[in-house]
């Protein structure tokens, strides 16, 4: 079994609590009281969904190859990721470009 990396995203609810939607992965959204609670349920959604793709016999959807782009420094992208390309990583970061694979 190989790694996959997912990007996620955090939005700050009005209650306080942190929702969480997984782009790649329509219909994956969860929800933290905490910014760490968050991500650690993410996750676990994540690994969820995949199990039920697997034993559906599906597809599991890859992020490979994506670029990310934010407008501003600061991503609102937390990247589940073991490697990038090393080569190209600081052309992409000056353009506002991100391997999210």
């Amino acid at each position: 079994m190989r790694l996959v990396s997912y990007c996620i995203f955090l939005r700050k609810e009005p209650e306080g609590e942190y929702t969480v939607t997984v782009p790649t992965l329509p219909g994956c959204v969860t929800y933290g009281e905490t910014i760490d609670e968050a991500i650690e349920m993410a996750r676990e959604a994540i690994e969820l969904y995949i199990e039920h793709l697997q034993e559906k016999g599906e597809e599991i959807p890859t992020e490979e190859g994506l670029l990310e782009y934010t407008p501003h420094r600061r991503s609102p992208c937390l990247n589940f990721r073991h490697s990038r390309p090393r080569r190209s990583s600081r052309f992409l970061r000056r353009k506002g470009l991100f391997w999210t694979g």
